[in-house]
């Protein structure tokens, strides 16, 4: 999922922000009907 394109929510709207430009990372979203949703923070240390 493109945060940036498929969501309201200002909050995870701020925590891609943050991931992206504090962190020079990426944020990804996976979400299946009746399985649940997985979110992966990728971020070098």
């Amino acid at each position: 999922m493109e945060v940036k394109k498929e969501t309201n929510s200002m909050g995870l709207l701020i925590i891609n922000s943050l991931v992206k430009d504090k962190l020079k990372g990426n944020l990804e979203i996976r979400s299946k009907k009746d399985k649940g949703t997985t979110i992966e923070f990728d971020f070098k240390n």
